[in-house]
C-alpha cells in the first residue's frame, strides 16, 4: 500500500527544500527522501486516519474545521490546574539555592507578571489566545 502519493511526497519535499534553503542549510535530496519515507512509515496510521476524514485537505496534511465553536470547560479542573502551577512555581522560587536566589529580579514569591498569567489561565483556556494574551505570556516568561 502506498503511504504517500507522488504528489504528496513532492509537496513535502518542496516544503523541506524551501525551508532549508531559506536558512542556508546544505542538503542532499536523497537524505530528504529518506527522512520523508521514514516519517511516512512511522505516521502511516495517522496519515490513513486523516485521509479518511471528510474535511481532510489534500496536500496540506490537515483537517479543516470551523473555529466557530464554544468549548465547555470544567472550571473546577481549570482552577486546580492553575493552583498546581502556582504552587509548583512557588516551590521553585522558595527553594532556590542562595547563590541563585540573590539574582532574582524580584523579592516576591512569584513575580507579578507570572502571577497574573497563572491566575488568568482558566480564562485563556476558554478561547483562542489573542495578541494581548500572547503579549502577556511573553512579558511573564521572557526568553
Amino acid at each position: 500500500m502506498e503511504i504517500l502519493t507522488k504528489n504528496e511526497h513532492a509537496v513535502i519535499l518542496q516544503n523541506m527544500e524551501k525551508l532549508l534553503s531559506e536558512y542556508n542549510y546544505a542538503y542532499y535530496e536523497s537524505a530528504l527522501n529518506t527522512i520523508i519515507d521514514t516519517w511516512a512509515e512511522q505516521k502511516q496510521d495517522l496519515l490513513s486516519a486523516f485521509k479518511r476524514h471528510p474535511n481532510y485537505v489534500e496536500n496540506e496534511f490537515c483537517i479543516a474545521f470551523s473555529s466557530d465553536y464554544e468549548r465547555v470547560l470544567d472550571s473546577e479542573e481549570s482552577y486546580r490546574f492553575s493552583n498546581w502551577i502556582q504552587n509548583s512555581i512557588s516551590d521553585v522560587y522558595n527553594n532556590l539555592p542562595e547563590n541563585i536566589a540573590e539574582y532574582r529580579c524580584t523579592s516576591e514569591a512569584i513575580p507579578w507578571p507570572m502571577y497574573n498569567i497563572i491566575t488568568a489561565l482558566s480564562a485563556y483556556a476558554a478561547r483562542t489566545l489573542s495578541e494581548v494574551a500572547v503579549s502577556d505570556f511573553s512579558a511573564a516568561f521572557p526568553m
